[in-house]
């Protein structure tokens, strides 16, 4: 069992990676724009689900951040939640600031 606390230090911590650096159609990216491993220390671009499995290595942590992200952007179409989050954030209209705002109420959820 996971605390919200930690569920929610784990998003806080997922928007900080997305605010300094996001990507599509790669879990993550180094400042060649080279796909890599999210949490290798090379990465500086990250897509949503890439930034939360960066910030932990917990997968318990992991799924329940993954599953109230995709619960707060009201997501079920794609099977999982993270192939739900991965669907938004490389859909063609998605932006960083969609992103980061995405992150937002997926955090203020965490205390709902």
């Amino acid at each position: 069992m996971v605390s919200k606390s930690m569920v929610k230090k784990v998003l806080q911590k997922a928007k900080g990676r997305l605010s300094e650096g996001w990507c599509k159609n790669n879990y993550a990216m180094d400042k060649a724009n080279d796909p890599v491993d999210a949490p290798r220390k090379t990465a500086v671009k990250f897509c949503m689900v890439g930034a939360i499995d960066s910030v932990t290595n917990s997968d318990a942590l992991r799924q329940e951040a993954k599953r109230i992200l995709a619960s707060s952007l009201k997501l079920q179409d794609y099977g999982s939640p993270w192939d739900d989050i991965t669907e938004f954030n490389d859909a063609e209209r998605t932006r960083k600031a969609t992103v980061i705002r995405a992150i937002d109420r997926a955090i203020k959820a965490v205390d709902a």
